[in-house]
Parts: structure tokens; sequence; C-alpha cells
């Protein structure tokens, strides 16, 4: 959000780097903190002392309390400079009187807004915090940044290379062979090797969670399958092995791909809220999968902000109800936050339509009420109830019917066959180099 902010019409977003954050803020604990000198900053005159040791006065990394004094340090400075932190997305701070959203994230600041007062905060700033000279967006958290006219790429091209070898180094595979999806056939899959443990049992979830870091920045066409084995960490068989290899050979095959997000710089912003679920077709569990991807639209805009796949934590008995359900986790789990953040920043309402493809949830939903959903439990009720709510009283709230095959969140809940998966690509901004 905060990078779409900077491609609108005027604005621009910048980015630098704290250098040695946490020490330069005070470390103000409880108790006093003594660290013991290494051989090499001892100075010659304690050289006689057997283990010297001095008081810790600046929040040292290591230290278990220095996140949180640096964290409120750097909201000191920023009150001083009168931003405002977002009570709804800790760490992104709002400037009024230059109308500048900054984000950080522990020593990395990303600032976007209009582009005559960019100097002027980063002057300001540099009265009570060091950091590197301030340039156009590159490189953050491990992701690349290319301004094309009105079309920012995330690229990780670098990462997804480093997330094969990694799986090829705790494996001893030597090759990947080429896949269309992330996804084997699991009919195929022998029944009693489910009961086997798998040989990667034990490194599974390193490499797993490197493949995490992948999706959430810039691969969401991941998430779903990633998701799918990470539940298997405590229960690893020998299909969960074949399972994450065809997840890489997947990755190998389109490790050169990129996410495309497009945003028109003149046109009023509204935000798109896709949500799909799969209705219990998983075979070792009775429980739906949610799948939802929040959108900037408005003019030739599709800008994606936000996006998951969930399992159920409640069983659905139809798929009208995981519909339902799905719709609500991401309605008010992502897309009202979002949307109160972003009126409070552009000054100015954000109008949201809700996307959903069946056409019996609508109803239920606009009804607030179905015979047939008689039978639910007081979590699924209240979900129910919250969405017939919202969509009758507020005015900037909207549920319209979307075709099925213009369903952006149908990738995040199910295995989709090899014909589909393009299609599933592009409408999460997935495209090729």
């Amino acid at each position: 959000m905060n990078l779409a902010c900077g491609m609108k019409r005027g604005n621009k977003s910048t980015q630098s780097d704290i250098i040695k954050a946490y020490i330069q803020s005070d470390l103000k604990a409880l108790v006093d903190t003594y660290v013991e000198l290494p051989p090499e900053l001892t100075p010659p005159e304690f050289k006689h002392i057997y283990r010297p040791c001095t008081r810790l006065y600046n929040a040292l990394y290591g230290h278990p309390e220095s996140g949180g004094h640096w964290s409120n340090r750097f909201k000191q400075v920023m009150s001083l400079l009168g931003g405002k932190e977002s009570s709804l997305y800790p760490s992104n701070f709002y400037i009024e009187q230059w109308k500048l959203w900054l984000t950080l994230y522990v020593d990395d600041m990303v600032l976007s807004g209009p582009s005559e007062n960019h100097e002027i905060f980063w002057k300001a700033l540099s009265t009570h915090l060091n950091f590197e000279e301030p340039g156009p967006v590159s490189r953050v958290l491990g992701r690349s940044h290319e301004f094309l006219g009105d079309t920012i790429i995330f690229n990780m091209d670098d990462f997804a290379e480093a997330a094969c070898q990694l799986y090829k180094d705790v494996t001893g595979t030597k090759n990947f062979k080429p896949a269309a999806t992330p996804y084997l056939d699991e009919s195929t899959l022998p029944i009693d090797d489910w009961e086997t443990k798998g040989q990667l049992s034990n490194v599974a979830a390193k490499v797993i969670m490197k493949g995490y870091w992948l999706a959430r920045l810039s691969r969401p066409d991941l998430l779903h399958s990633l998701n799918e084995l990470s539940r298997q960490i405590t229960r690893w068989s020998l299909n969960d092995d074949r399972r994450l290899l065809g997840v890489f050979c997947y990755l190998n095959s389109t490790k050169r791909y990129k996410m495309r997000c497009r945003l028109d710089p003149d046109a009023p912003w509204e935000l798109w809220l896709f949500t799909d679920a799969d209705h219990a077709s998983k075979v070792d569990h009775g429980y739906s999968t949610s799948g939802s991807i929040l959108v900037i639209a408005g003019g030739k805009s599709y800008f994606p902000i936000a996006f998951q796949s969930k399992r159920q934590t409640a069983c659905s008995r139809s798929t009208t109800e995981a519909e339902a359900i799905s719709l609500a986790a991401a309605l008010f789990g992502d897309a009202i936050p979002a949307q109160e953040h972003l009126a409070s920043v552009l000054k100015a309402q954000v109008p949201m339509t809700c996307q959903q493809d069946n056409t019996a949830t609508i109803q239920v939903i606009h009804n607030g009420f179905s015979a047939k959903l008689r039978h639910l439990c007081k979590t699924h009720k209240i979900n129910i109830n919250g969405l017939y709510d919202i969509f009758r009283l507020e005015e900037d709230v909207a549920l319209q019917h979307c075709p099925t095959d213009m369903q952006s969140a149908d990738i995040f809940t199910k295995n989709l066959e090899a014909h589909k998966w393009s299609r599933a690509l592009s409408m999460v901004g997935i495209v090729p180099d």
C-alpha cells in the first residue's frame, strides 16, 4: 500500500537503511546489564584484568529487550516530527504536515508521498537518527523493485535460485524435472506411503520457510501448496517428500517469474476483494480452505496488496457456508482495516466491492438468514450476521457476483489443473520473465 501511494501523480517513493539501528537507542532495562569485552575490544589499560566487563548503555543486538527499546526510540523521533503511528498497521507512520507515509521494518525505511517533501523529511530525520543516503526504492527485504511507468515489478529471481539451491543442498537432489504447477496428482501416490515417515522430515521445515518468504513477498502462487505441506511437518511422510519435490520442480521451472502491479496515477482508488473457498475436498480432513486477494483498482489499476490461503478452523457443512466464512475472514481481517487506513492517509473514502462467485452465498448474506443454515454454530452464525450488517449499513462496501473464471482467489484454495494455471497466475499478477 505504501508503494502504491508513491505511484500516484505527483508522488514518489524513497528508501534508506538506518545505520546500526538498535544501538541508536538507550537500553532502559529494569536490571543493569554487563557485557564481557572480547580481547580485540579490550583497552590496553584493562589487559591485566581477567575477563573485563563493562555496563551496557545502548540497546545492543542480541539483548532480548533491544528490539522494544529501538521501537520506542523510533516512535519518539517520529512523534517529534509530527508522525502518528497507525493503530491498524504498527510501524507505519503518517506525517500530516508533509503528507508522507513511512513504513519501518527493523532498520529499513520506505517513504511515499509528495515528491517535493521527501528531502525536507529526510533532512529533519537526520537531526535525530543516523541513516544511509536516501534514494529511489530498489531493493527492500530481499525484493528488487523495477518501476516501469505505471507498473512496478517485484523481482526475487536470486532468492528463488537460492531456495532451489537450498533444496538441493539438504536433499542431495541433482536436477529438477519441468513442472507446470506446484501440485502432483495425489491419486497416483501410494496409500501406504502416507503412513511411512519421510526422508526429509528433519529438514522440511527449513525448506518450506524459505519458500514462504518468497511466497509472501512476490510469489503468491506458491502459498497454497506450501500451506498444505506445512501442516504435515509433525507427521511428515514419504508422499510429502514427493509433494515437496513437486513444489520445487515448479519453482525451478518458474524462478524467473515476477509479480506485476499496475497503478493508474490519476484514477480515484477503489478496493476489490476476491474471496473463494474449497469445500472439504482434501483427502486427510473435512475442513474447507479459504482464499482471498485484496486489490487496489480504479481506472487501469490492478495492484494486489494482500492475499491469504488458510484452512478454516470450524467444519463447514456446505459450499455456501464455506464461502461465507471465507468472505468474513478476508473482509474483517484484511479488507476493512486496509480501507480505513487508506481513508486516513488519502483523506477520502475508498469504496470497496467484494467479488463472490457463489450466488447462493450472496443471497444468504443479503437476507441475513437461511433455513438451510439454521444449524450454524455460534462462530459461523456471528460471521453471517456480521456480513449482513456490513453490506446493509456501510455505503462504501458492496457485494456483487463475479464469474467463476474471473475469480482471482481460486488459486489460493485448491490444486488447480495445468490448463487453468496460466490464467490463474495472470489474475494474481504473476507473469513470466
